[in-house]
């Protein structure tokens, strides 16, 4: 018994270890990616070795195109900004603004979640089901009209990391853009649902002659 919790003490110390000296890589989405290394960095893309799902699973090296990136944080604390204003890339926004506005979807990952959008998708698409193939631009419809209204974002928050940027505007535009598309794409999953299930309902009946 004790042989066995030692093996497994000496295969977990390494992986808890690692998890302490993680990079992370701040994408203009907001999403954050961790890694043991970064093995390049230059204008085309930047490579980095894949976090492993398990201990026993292989190596990988992973590529993503620079332009997708804010920043990278090392394990040192330290701070290297990747993110360069490019107004023929559309990234017009400077350095300190990009950040505020990266926050702002952050914290809007965190707070939407869109489960009314989705229910909502499923219904029209269900609808849309009914009619078949007249019914098709229904949820198309549905989902755009429901990204028009952007979602308000919260005056206060508590013991949140936005606290200092809940008034900036560019916090709050990435906040509502990520909103809005989160929104949009909820529908959309939620129409494709409810149109295939009520073509799969109708076609089913269909087939078994029921009246």
């Amino acid at each position: 018994m004790i042989k066995h919790l030692l093996i497994i003490f000496i295969i977990l110390i390494p992986t808890h270890l690692t998890s302490f000296c993680q990079d992370k890589i701040l994408l203009i989405n907001g999403k954050i990616l961790t890694t043991n290394k970064i093995y390049n960095i230059d204008n085309k893309s930047i490579a980095f070795k894949k976090n492993k799902k398990s201990l026993f699973a292989k190596d990988t090296i992973k590529k993503i195109p620079t332009y997708s990136v804010f920043s990278i944080k090392y394990s040192s604390e330290e701070e290297k900004i990747i993110y360069q204003t490019d107004s023929t890339k559309g990234f017009i926004l400077n350095t300190a603004d990009m950040r505020a506005f990266i926050y702002g979807e952050q914290y809007a990952r965190i707070k939407i979640k869109a489960n009314t959008a989705t229910i909502i998708g499923f219904i029209s698409g269900a609808i849309g089901g009914y009619y078949q193939f007249w019914g098709t631009p229904l949820p198309v419809v549905t989902s755009l009209l429901i990204g028009i209204r952007s979602p308000k974002c919260p005056k206060t928050c508590n013991s949140c990391d936005f606290e200092d940027y809940l008034n900036n505007k560019y916090f709050i535009a990435g906040y509502q853009d990520y909103g809005s598309k989160k929104k949009i794409s909820n529908s959309v999953k939620g129409g494709i649902v409810g149109f295939l299930t009520t073509s799969l309902i109708i076609s089913y009946i269909s087939n078994h002659n029921w009246k």
